[in-house]
């Protein structure tokens, strides 16, 4: 298979456009053909369910790295659609594509959500001891839920084309409680503003509030959000993210708790 330049790079993989309409994510040689079979399954998975997702044709071998050969998808991110024109044009429709993953239900074979925190949030050293506990008994009191989670969703994750937004990145996808999904969604956002200039923050501050309004269609989230945000944070720690996105993780959850009853 010949391949032309490289079309973006990103944290985990590089994009190549290929003929025929397709393009091919070559993910990086540190990761492992188990991790581009899960994204391959996801996407399968959720194409079939009728989501705006490119198709993914098959899984290949180049210079000793697995790619995934998707369906080319036309347009551009939403960010930079956000940036050019401004948040309020974009957001009722980012809001309305996150409620839409939701509505699904009948997926099977995904990982489950409230798993894999626990998981994340054992793994991690807190400087508190009883934190951990904390948030293990936390997560318990919460409904897991059933609904599909995208697990990265934010503007950098869709591709609006002329048909319509496309949403890709699946790797991540579970079975949970959307709150989590929204929380997830309002942690990686608030975290590039606050990692950023002033401009940035407000930005990003903007596109929260924004998001969370159209989302519930309510000025006021659920009070339960916030617990969800403390556990994401707290789960997001063992990613292996740089060290001052990581002490800001350990700080939300630091405040976090010693705000946030228990039940």
């Amino acid at each position: 298979m010949n391949i032309s330049d490289c079309i973006a790079k990103g944290r985990t993989a590089e994009l190549f456009d290929l003929p025929e309409g397709r393009v091919l994510k070559l993910y990086f040689s540190t990761f492992h053909r188990s991790t581009v079979e899960k994204e391959f399954r996801n996407t399968l998975a959720v194409h079939k369910a009728g989501l705006p997702v490119p198709f993914p044709h098959e899984i290949i071998v180049k210079n000793d790295r697995y790619g995934i050969v998707y369906e080319k998808v036309n347009g551009k991110i939403m960010t930079e659609l956000m940036q050019e024109t401004g948040i309020q044009l974009w957001i009722s429709q980012f809001a309305d594509l996150h409620r839409k993953i939701h509505r699904q239900t009948d997926l099977k074979n995904l990982r489950i959500l409230s798993h894999k925190l626990t998981e994340n949030i054992q793994s991690v050293d807190f400087p508190e001891r009883a934190s951990k506990l904390r948030l293990l008994k936390m997560l318990s009191l919460l409904n897991h839920g059933a609904s599909l989670c995208h697990g990265d969703f934010h503007p950098g994750n869709i591709i609006v084309s002329q048909p319509g937004p496309v949403i890709i990145d699946w790797t991540d996808c579970s079975i949970g409680n959307p709150m989590a999904d929204v929380a997830r969604t309002v942690i990686l956002i608030e975290e590039s503003g606050c990692l950023s200039d002033e401009s940035a923050r407000q930005l990003c501050s903007d596109a929260i509030t924004g998001y969370l309004e159209e989302y519930f269609q309510d000025p006021e989230p659920p009070p339960e959000l916030e617990k969800w945000k403390i556990l994401i944070c707290a789960a997001r720690i063992s990613e292996g993210l740089d060290q001052k996105t990581t002490e800001w993780l350990h700080g939300k959850v630091r405040n976090g708790l010693g705000s946030c009853a228990l039940v």
